[in-house]
C-alpha cells in the first residue's frame, strides 16, 4: 500500500488508506486525484468544525439576509467531492449495478 502523502492531516490519511484498502488504484493520475479527494476531506473536517460555531446566516450593510460564505465553501466541497468519487470510478455498487431499463448508460 503507498503511504499517504505527507500533506494530508489526520482524516484524509485515515480516508487515504480506506479507500486503497477498499479499492485497488495503481494509475498516477488517480493516486493524484485520491489524494486531492483526501485534502478536501481535511478541508471537509475544518469547515464542519467551523459551522458549528457559525450562524448559518448574517445581515448585510442594507440589512439583508445573506447565507453564510462558510456554507457555502461546504458546500463546494461536496461537490468537488463527489465529482472525484465520480471520475475515479468509486461509486457505490448498488448505484452502479442498478440499470433501469428506460434510462441510458452512465457514460462515467
Amino acid at each position: 500500500m503507498k503511504q499517504a502523502p505527507k500533506h494530508l492531516n489526520k482524516h484524509g490519511r485515515a480516508h487515504w488508506k480506506k479507500t486503497l484498502a477498499d479499492f485497488h488504484i495503481t494509475e498516477n493520475y488517480n493516486l493524484e486525484r485520491l489524494a486531492n479527494l483526501c485534502k478536501l476531506q481535511d478541508e471537509k473536517f475544518e469547515l464542519q468544525e467551523l459551522a458549528k460555531v457559525t450562524e448559518p446566516t448574517f445581515t448585510d450593510r442594507w440589512g439583508q439576509p445573506k447565507s453564510s460564505p462558510v456554507f457555502k465553501m461546504l458546500h463546494d466541497v461536496y461537490v468537488l467531492e463527489l465529482r472525484y468519487v465520480r471520475e475515479m470510478g468509486l461509486d457505490l455498487p448498488e448505484v452502479n449495478s442498478y440499470q433501469d431499463e428506460n434510462r441510458p448508460p452512465r457514460q462515467f
